[in-house]
């Protein structure tokens, strides 16, 4: 609590699922035996999980203009080698 506020550490416990951790330190934990990651979450404000990949319209719409910018732009760039051969 002393770097980041409770709504911010819920918010990194609900988009995540896993752990990233070395490989030495995840083999010690799991000799340990305690799952240190739901007491965390226990400790954590509960908060809905964050959906990483959600599709809506706006996405869409906005993967469609870069799709036609990268499309004019290829378009732009071969045609200027056209004209120089």
């Amino acid at each position: 609590m002393r770097y980041f506020t409770a709504d911010e550490i819920a918010e990194a416990f609900a988009a995540t699922r896993g752990v990233t951790s070395p490989a030495q330190l995840r083999s010690v934990l799991k000799q340990d035996g305690r799952d240190l990651m739901a007491q965390f979450r226990a400790l954590a404000p509960h908060r809905r999980p964050v959906a990483i990949q959600h599709w809506s319209l706006r996405r869409i719409a906005l993967s469609l203009l870069v799709l036609a910018a990268a499309l004019a732009a290829a378009l732009v760039v071969v045609r200027g080698w056209a004209v120089v051969a």
